[in-house]
């Protein structure tokens, strides 16, 4: 694949960028003061993104799709979300790379480097949902307080071995592929999703996880989840 120096956009009236990366970067500088909606997607490795300068002060959306990601790209995903903080919505799609032999903690940088969503109100997180990625979520949920809906959806990367499969809790339909929060503006509610995600993995606090999504889903008990 080729490596190129760099992208460089510039703009005082484009309000919606769609931008496809199929060839590695060193730099990106995004110039954009009347941006308002972003769609960022990649096909390569981040690893060589020394610098990433982004300008956007009116973004309200972001979408940002990162395929064929690998440990060396951890740092490089951390600042690009510092760069878009201040959306309101954010959808993040992260697809780990298929030959990797164990799961990469893509978003652990985000405890060095947190983002701080002060806005953000819809959150929808699609990736391989194991235990390092979990921890990650649960980081971010707690910079996000006026949060109202969260979406996690399960990235399977076709593996067999325990340590590829999901870690969320069960939904309603009992699987462990997708979960979907509503009223989270609520400090309690969002207080209690983070303690759900929170729980470690063991049998016996695997089995408490289950009851807690029960009651949580409970039409009778907490109807607002619905």
């Amino acid at each position: 694949m080729r490596r190129m120096p760099g992208l460089s956009l510039s703009s005082q009236t484009v309000k919606n960028l769609k931008l496809i990366i199929h060839e590695k970067l060193d730099n990106v500088v995004l110039s954009l003061p009347s941006l308002e909606s972003l769609h960022l997607e990649t096909h390569c490795s981040l690893q060589c993104l020394s610098t990433i300068h982004v300008e956007v002060p009116l973004l309200r959306k972001a979408v940002i799709n990162l395929h064929d990601l690998n440990e060396r790209d951890v740092s490089v995903v951390a600042r690009l979300l510092n760069c878009v903080e201040h959306v309101e919505e954010l959808s993040l799609h992260i697809k780990e790379s298929e030959y990797a032999r164990y799961p990469i903690p893509i978003l652990s940088e985000l405890e060095k480097h947190v983002p701080h969503f002060s806005n953000l109100k819809h959150l929808d997180l699609i990736l391989c949902f194991h235990k390092w990625n979990i921890e990650a979520v649960t980081t971010i949920l707690h910079n996000c307080p006026v949060l109202e809906s969260l979406k996690l959806v399960h990235e399977g990367l076709g593996k067999t071995r325990k340590r590829w499969e999901s870690k969320l809790p069960r939904n309603a339909d009992g699987n462990y592929c997708d979960a979907y929060f509503r009223n989270l503006h609520l400090k309690e509610n969002r207080k209690e999703i983070i303690k759900l995600l929170s729980k470690k993995c063991s049998s016996k606090r695997q089995s408490l996880k289950l009851v807690t999504w029960d009651c949580i889903y409970s039409p009778a008990k907490c109807s607002q989840f619905h």
